[in-house]
Order: structure tokens, then C-alpha cells, then sequence
């Protein structure tokens, strides 16, 4: 035989093979067409089994009867204790409680600044999270919504809870424009002043010259504004031997009667005395 016969007969060896295989693989066509021969072999050999008797779990009863233990003493909580049974009693929302102190409102973040009036500390809540029970439901840029059940409280950035300052006191009254002097009104020390006494203790009376009459009652400085004296006359005592007054001697003559003086004058006119010039 000829190695060409030999190697076209080793080619066609191995083609049978693959094609054996395959059509093993396929069950001869039927699994390509949809059709699988083992899936409806193990689906008719499945059987809708019961467990037995012996093997069931024993009934659950109000009575406490079955795995009592088990549920009084659960495996998968710490404490051992079963979980309280549900409160259908709802919360009153206790409000008041919070103060908004500051938002920060972003497309990807709203945050809320919370006040606590009882701790007096400040917590950052996100929106949506929860804070001793009260959900934050929605956080704008200058208010907050509080829910709690179906009660709701709003907290305004800049709300009227926020403590007022004090008033001021009124300024004290002031005595009117010819009001009596210690009349209701009249601020303290007016009243001494308009009588021409001192305001503050220790102060000296108003200076009066010798022979000068100051009447009750005027302000300080009343006898500096006095008219002068005529002259010739001594001030404070007698007067001087041959001085003589026309204004004395013959009252009811004009023309004797001295000049006026001159009101920036001094009111009080030093002493005469013979042994002095004049």
C-alpha cells in the first residue's frame, strides 16, 4: 500500500470518529430540534414527595406548646429577649425643641444645622435622616419641614422664637420752657439753681460786693449785673465829708441826675479817700 492510501485512510478514520461524537453529544439530532431527552427523563422521574410523619415539625400553639425556647430565648439576638411587640399608641410630636440654625442647600447635598434647646448643641442633619424620631422632610434655603407621624412643624431661619432684646428705657422728662422750678418733671438740682442756691454740695454761696442788695430768690452773679453806683457816694458806709450827691440833694432834677453807666462797667467802685488821688 502506498503512503498515499495510507493517509486518505487515517483522514477518514478520524471524520467517522468526530461524527460519532457528535451525534452522541446531540443525541443523534434530537437535541438541536429543542427536544432533550434527558431533561424529560429526570422531569417524569421527579415525584412530589410529602415528609413523613415522623419528621414534621411539632405545631406552633398560644399555649406555649412546640419550640417555646426558641422563641422566648432567640439564637440571633444578643440579649436572649424576644423583640417587643409593636406600640400601636402613635407620639405626639414634641415641638419647639429645635431651632434652625443654618441650611446648606447644593444639587447634590441639603444639609440642616439644628439648635437643640435642651443640650444646647448644634446638629447636622442630612435631609431625609432622623433625629430623635422626627424626620427631616425637606430643607430649603431659610426653612426646614419637621415630620413626625402626621404632625409636621416648620422652622424658619429667621423666625419670631428667637428672643427679642429688652426695651429701652425712656430718656429722663426735661423741664419745659417756663415751667416752675420743683414741679413735677423738673430734673434734679433745677430747682436749687433757679433759686440761686448750689446744685453741688460744698460749693460757696454767689459772691455779693459790699453795698450791693441782692434780693432772695436771684441766680448767682445777679449783683455783678446791677447798675453802678453814683459816684461820690461811699460804698458800704457813710458818706465822705464834703462830697455832696445831686442826685440827693434835688431828686426831682433831670439834669442832675447822673449818666447812665456803662453796662461792661464793674458794679462796685473802688473806696475814696481823701489822702488818695483822685
Amino acid at each position: 500500500m502506498t503512503p498515499r492510501y495510507v493517509i486518505s485512510a487515517t483522514l477518514g478514520v478520524l471524520l467517522l470518529a468526530a461524527l460519532a461524537i457528535i451525534g452522541w453529544e446531540t443525541d443523534w439530532g434530537r437535541a438541536i430540534g429543542g427536544t432533550n431527552g434527558y431533561a424529560g427523563m429526570s422531569k417524569r422521574a421527579s415525584l412530589d414527595t410529602k415528609v413523613l410523619p415522623q419528621f414534621m415539625l411539632a405545631p406552633l400553639s398560644p399555649a406555649g406548646s412546640g419550640y417555646r425556647e426558641i422563641v422566648e430565648r432567640p439564637l440571633f439576638i444578643p440579649t436572649r429577649r424576644p423583640a417587643p411587640a409593636g406600640n400601636s399608641t402613635q407620639i405626639a410630636m414634641k415641638k419647639g425643641q429645635f431651632r434652625l440654625a443654618g441650611t446648606t442647600v447644593s444639587d447634590q447635598l441639603s444639609v440642616a444645622y439644628l439648635f437643640e434647646t435642651s443640650t444646647n448643641k448644634t446638629l447636622r442633619v442630612n435631609k431625609g435622616a432622623d433625629v430623635n424620631g422626627i424626620t427631616v422632610a425637606s430643607v430649603s434655603s431659610n426653612r426646614v419641614l419637621l415630620k413626625q407621624g402626621d404632625e409636621t412643624e416648620e422652622l424658619l431661619l429667621r423666625s419670631s422664637n428667637s428672643p427679642k432684646p429688652p426695651p429701652l428705657p425712656p430718656p429722663p422728662p426735661v423741664a419745659a420752657a417756663g415751667q416752675t422750678p420743683g414741679a413735677p418733671g423738673t430734673p434734679p438740682g433745677m430747682a436749687n439753681m433757679a433759686q440761686g442756691q448750689p446744685s453741688i454740695a460744698g460749693q460757696p454761696p454767689a459772691f455779693s460786693p459790699p453795698g450791693v442788695n441782692v434780693q432772695p430768690g436771684l441766680p448767682p452773679g445777679a449783683a455783678m449785673n446791677a447798675p453802678p453806683m453814683p459816684s461820690g457816694i461811699n460804698a458800704g458806709g457813710p458818706p465822705m465829708p464834703g462830697t455832696q450827691n445831686p442826685a440827693m440833694t434835688n431828686p426831682n432834677n433831670p439834669a442832675a441826675m447822673p449818666p447812665a453807666g456803662d453796662p461792661n462797667e464793674p458794679a462796685v467802685r473802688r473806696r475814696r479817700f481823701q489822702n488818695l488821688p483822685q
